[in-house]
């Protein structure tokens, strides 16, 4: 009986495991959205790179001209 008992204990431990793993995961994957999203993945910022990008690769390239 003890060790059926022990066998249940050890097999519902494990579950709890998982599922907390599965959870924490799951927490981690939805903070990668609103508030807590990567600065580069805001709408605003990337609206700003992208000419602001253009810009310093045409500048370059005028300085390459320009041998300066």
């Amino acid at each position: 009986m003890y060790r059926a008992m022990c066998f249940r204990h050890c097999q519902l431990r494990r579950s709890a495991e998982k599922a907390r793993k599965a959870a924490l995961e799951h927490l981690v994957a939805s903070m990668r959205d609103g508030a807590f999203a990567p600065f580069t993945q805001n709408a605003v910022v990337q609206a700003l790179l992208v000419p602001l990008g253009g810009i310093g690769v045409y500048a370059l390239d005028i300085l390459a001209k320009l041998k300066i």
